[in-house]
């Protein structure tokens, strides 16, 4: 697959945890629980697709700030 130019996005690490930070609030007020429960869920129980896209953007943007800070 092929991507041009422009569908590629680069962060900064403000960026990046704004961007995190986020997401957290919307699947705090969304979902009405914490990252850290809808986490616990995913590993008992399947998610419905609301669920897991926001968790999935949640940890990528976490793993990104992890790799910037190191």
């Amino acid at each position: 697959m092929t991507m041009s130019a422009n569908a590629v996005r680069y962060w900064d690490l403000d960026e990046a945890i704004k961007a995190r930070d986020t997401v957290k609030d919307r699947i705090e007020q969304k979902l009405d629980m914490t990252v850290e429960e809808l986490q616990y869920r995913a590993l008992e129980w399947d998610l419905d697709q609301d669920e897991r896209k926001l968790l999935a953007e949640y940890e990528r943007l976490n793993r990104m700030i992890e790799f910037a800070r190191y």
